[in-house]
């Protein structure tokens, strides 16, 4: 009898871990080093601030987030056209974004909560073509995201960037 009591309270723990979920946020760094553009070379670094969005192990929305102005060597590779628009901001962001599945949490979804803060989304193909270049790039395990560029004209409410998620907590990409 003790056994089978036991058993059963065994059976009954490790079915009820089975359906236990949790959704959290991690958050970390990654660095280019170096640079190329024609013949140009540089040894500056391109820092970006990561934050993920993971339900258990798995993936679900991830946005690498590094602001980049003239200073930058790396405004190399922007075109012509993109550095017109670049230079039009008050603030210019890179992000890297990746979506596991747009059903759960989609690109637009994150893109709205970002404009919220009163930024515009910019495609800046040019200097995606050349960042996907980078011999770092797959290494990062980036292949799948999506580079963009976001341009704050006017103040950042709170000088924060706030970005919501359903079913995570709040989270705060960095404004410098």
């Amino acid at each position: 009898m003790k056994y089978f009591s036991f058993l059963i309270f065994t059976i009954i723990a490790l079915s009820s871990c089975s359906h236990y979920s949790k959704n959290l946020v991690t958050s970390g760094k990654v660095t280019f080093k170096e640079g190329v553009y024609s013949d140009q070379k540089w040894k500056g670094k391109l820092r970006f601030e990561r934050t993920s969005w993971m339900q258990e192990l798995t993936l679900l929305y991830d946005v690498l987030w590094s602001p980049i102005g003239e200073d930058s060597p790396y405004f190399a590779w922007f075109s012509n056209d993109e550095k017109e628009l670049v230079k039009g901001c008050n603030q210019f962001f890179v992000a890297l974004r990746y979506s596991l599945d747009a059903k759960r949490v989609s690109h637009s979804e994150v893109r709205n909560t970002i404009e919220l803060n009163g930024l515009n989304e910019i495609i800046v193909n040019s200097f995606s073509k050349n960042l996907k270049s980078h011999p770092s790039w797959p290494s990062y395990g980036l292949n799948q995201h999506k580079v963009s560029g976001f341009c704050q004209k006017g103040n950042l409410k709170d000088g924060q960037i706030v970005v919501t998620v359903p079913g995570y907590n709040t989270e705060y990409l960095s404004s410098n």
